[in-house]
């Protein structure tokens, strides 16, 4: 002590200092939600450990992985989670675009910045956050089993077809039927559907169906119609369309034969070429005055002369 001071008999004393720093830091390394927003497992939580007993603050900001933010996959504005006095932990949920694409699960991760004043953020400062997509690629085909009914000379009939996810670039679907009916570029031609790489892929495009009104004898018949994919998205190159049967009514009337041989009513002949072992009657022959090869049915038999 200085001249004239005398020290008592309290040389020292105790002082207690109070923390009041909290901290705060992610539940986990890891978190998954699916596409459609629901959480897999558990929420993404922010623990807070120290002074609780005080209100506190921390922003929560964003970085793309395989995910793209700015709302094509996620919602990346920087979020503030507050906390009350006493509060221990509080949930982040992160705005998902349930985007109808089918796509590989995608990541992004979360970042804890700018902690309110007498906050720290702690050893768990990031967490990854994995969208599990809930999409599959397809097509429908309406009618379901794709079987359709058509006139030579008469009825068409249609069926449609749609994809069920959004395509990441366009598909194109050649449709191809044989020579028996006509997609509107004429018999046996093949078209061309498009669809683009947006919302107009889930919406069905017509396919009209025409037989082709030849003047050939054959029938009630039917015709095959395939499909063929290409596309960049490796999603749907791979995908293959059942064919399309179209039942098909012959406008061009009935077979009638002279019997040359031991032949019954119902009996059914294949032609190859020409004739064969039987002559048409009179009118009963086409054009070309040739039986045109094919399968026919015999409905009429009037015994040779």
């Amino acid at each position: 002590p200085s001249a004239g001071v005398t020290l008592g008999t309290t040389l020292s004393q105790d002082v207690t200092i109070t923390d009041n720093d909290v901290s705060v830091e992610f539940g986990a390394a890891n978190y998954q939600v699916n596409e459609d927003g629901s959480v897999v497992g558990a929420e993404i939580t922010i623990d807070r450990t120290g002074a609780t007993a005080f209100a506190s603050s921390v922003e929560v900001s964003f970085t793309d992985g395989t995910a793209t933010g700015g709302d094509v996959d996620y919602t990346s504005t920087t979020q503030t989670i507050n906390f009350t006095a006493s509060q221990t932990s509080a949930t982040v949920t992160v705005p998902i675009n349930d985007d109808l694409i089918d796509e590989d699960n995608e990541t992004l991760t979360l970042n804890l910045i700018n902690p309110s004043a007498n906050s720290i953020i702690g050893t768990q400062n990031t967490t990854v956050l994995t969208i599990v997509d809930d999409d599959t690629a397809g097509i429908t085909v309406n009618p379901v089993g794709g079987d359709i009914a058509v006139t030579e000379g008469g009825a068409t009939d249609s069926y449609t077809i749609a994809l069920e996810t959004i395509p990441t670039v366009d598909v194109t679907i050649t449709v191809t039927p044989d020579v028996q009916t006509d997609l509107g570029a004429g018999a046996g031609v093949g078209i061309d559907l498009v669809f683009a790489a947006d919302m107009t892929a889930l919406d069905p495009q017509t396919i009209t169906v025409t037989a082709d009104d030849d003047a050939i004898v054959e029938g009630d018949h039917t015709s095959t119609i395939i499909h063929a994919i290409s596309s960049g998205d490796g999603k749907y190159s791979v995908l293959s369309i059942p064919n399309v049967t179209a039942d098909i009514a012959d406008n061009d009337g009935t077979i009638t034969v002279i019997k040359d041989a031991d032949v019954d009513n119902g009996t059914t002949f294949n032609f190859t070429g020409g004739l064969g072992a039987f002559d048409l009657l009179d009118g009963e022959s086409n054009a070309s005055g040739v039986l045109t090869a094919g399968s026919y049915a015999v409905t009429e038999v009037i015994p040779a002369n």
